[in-house]
């Protein structure tokens, strides 16, 4: 009996901006192939960032924190309590089982296709990755601008992310050197 291919997947960052504005989206691995908490693609992020402090971390003192509810902005007074970051690999896709579960992240974007059969396989057209990735950063840099009234901070924003979003990056490429070559840039 023929097995069934692997669909071969990146994340997609940019589903989802956190609460300071940088991409955060993870997909979890499907419980059935994985029972431990991990993410496709993804991982914690307990690197050290441009400001001295770690990118995933307990905060001292939480402040207010402002959010959009139904289009109206609204003082939160339950700040987060930890700063989580996620590192992301955006050069080699993850390969996984087709099931349903992976197919759905597919077909809402929370995955991208790294080649035509698996964007076959969910039924969708086949994007490059580097395109469905630099639109991705668009449209959510879009809604952060309409939702918060002002470009989110893509300084703050880990370099390969900036890479990938076709934003300038300077010259400290981390966590890796290789997301930009990745999204067709020299190294």
């Amino acid at each position: 009996m023929p097995t069934k291919p692997l669909i071969r997947c990146f994340p997609n960052p940019f589903v989802r901006l956190d609460h300071a504005g940088v991409p955060n989206a993870t997909f979890p691995f499907d419980p059935r192939h994985s029972p431990a908490r991990r993410w496709v693609g993804a991982r914690v992020d307990r690197s050290v960032g441009p400001d001295g402090l770690a990118r995933t971390r307990r905060l001292e003192t939480p402040g207010d924190l402002t959010v959009m509810i139904q289009g109206r902005r609204r003082n939160v007074d339950r700040a987060p309590r930890k700063r989580i970051q996620f590192a992301f690999d955006l050069v080699t896709p993850t390969e996984l089982p087709p099931s349903g579960h992976y197919v759905l992240g597919l077909r809402q974007g929370a995955l991208i296709a790294a080649d035509p059969a698996t964007a076959k396989i969910a039924g969708r057209p086949f994007v490059e990755p580097a395109k469905a990735l630099r639109a991705a950063a668009e449209q959510a840099i879009a809604t952060w601008e309409r939702d918060q009234g002002e470009p989110p901070d893509v300084d703050a924003w880990p370099a390969n992310l900036r890479a990938a979003a076709g934003l300038d990056v300077r010259v400290d490429l981390e966590p890796n050197q290789q997301a930009h070559r990745a999204v067709g840039g020299a190294a």
